[in-house]
C-alpha cells in the first residue's frame, strides 16, 4: 500500500469538482468508471463472501464492478473475458453483506466497520493473458510494469446505499497516477460464498483471479 500518496491524494481530492467526460465506451450502461477525461461502462457485480475476520462481529466482502467484456463463469469458478473493472475489499458489520453507508480507507491490521483496505482499477485486462502473466511474473520471466493492460490503485470515500436487492453504489477520490476518480453503479449484486477457507489465505489471491497486492 502506498500510503503516502493516499494522504496527500485525499486532502487534494477533497477540493476538487468532477468535471463530464467523454464517453468512450460504446455502451449504454448508466453505471461507469470515469478517470481523469476516460469514461468506461459498468454493467454488473458481484460479492465475494470471506465470512469473519479475527474482529467480531466485522466480515471480508469483496466487491466487484465490470464492464460487459467480463463475465463470471459459473462453470470453470473464475471470471473470463476481457474488459474494465474495479474492485474493493470492504469491511462490514452486516454478515453476508456489505453494510449501507460510508466507506473510507482503513487496514488489515486495524479492522474497523466502513473501512475498505484495498481499492483498484484494471483497464483493458484479459483475463487470460493476466493469468498467464501472473504465472510468467511469479517465475520471474517478466517485469511487474511490463503488464499489457493498465491498473492501479484509487482512495476517495465509497459511499453505498440499498433498496431492497438493489445496490446504488457510488465513488469519489482520485487514482495512485492523481487522476480524479468517479464510480457509479445501481443494480443487483451476485454472491460467491467464501466465508468457509482460509482468511488470511484469501485475501492473497481472490476467488477472481485478480491480485490483492
Amino acid at each position: 500500500m502506498k500510503n503516502l500518496w493516499k494522504l496527500l491524494s485525499l486532502v487534494l481530492v477533497l477540493g476538487l469538482g468532477f468535471a463530464s467526460c467523454s464517453d468512450d465506451d460504446d455502451d449504454e450502461s448508466p453505471n461507469y468508471l470515469k478517470i481523469g477525461d476516460k469514461t468506461y461502462s459498468l454493467n454488473a457485480g458481484m460479492l465475494e463472501d470471506y465470512g469473519e475476520v479475527d474482529e467480531e462481529g466485522i466480515f471480508n466482502m469483496y466487491l466487484i464492478l465490470h464492464s460487459s467484456g467480463l463475465r463470471y463463469n459459473s462453470s470453470i469458478e473464475d471470471y473470463e473475458g476481457k474488459g474494465e473493472l474495479v474492485a474493493f475489499d470492504l469491511l462490514s458489520g452486516v454478515e453476508g453483506d456489505i453494510e449501507a453507508g460510508e466507506y473510507s480507507f482503513g487496514m488489515w491490521e486495524y479492522p474497523e466497520r466502513f473501512t475498505y483496505v484495498s481499492s483498484e482499477y484494471y483497464l483493458g485486462m484479459d483475463v487470460e493473458v493476466a493469468d498467464a502473466f501472473y504465472d510468467d511474473l511469479y517465475e520471474g520471466t517478466v517485469e511487474e510494469d511490463e503488464r499489457p493492460w493498465i491498473e492501479g490503485e484509487m482512495l476517495g470515500t465509497l459511499n453505498v446505499e440499498k433498496e431492497g436487492d438493489t445496490y446504488i453504489i457510488d465513488f469519489s477520490g482520485m487514482s495512485d497516477n492523481f487522476k480524479v476518480v468517479e464510480i457509479h453503479f445501481q443494480g443487483k449484486l451476485g454472491v460467491l460464498e467464501f466465508s468457509d477457507e482460509d482468511f488470511y489465505g484469501s485475501i492473497k489471491e481472490r476467488s477472481s483471479g485478480f491480485s490483492v497486492r
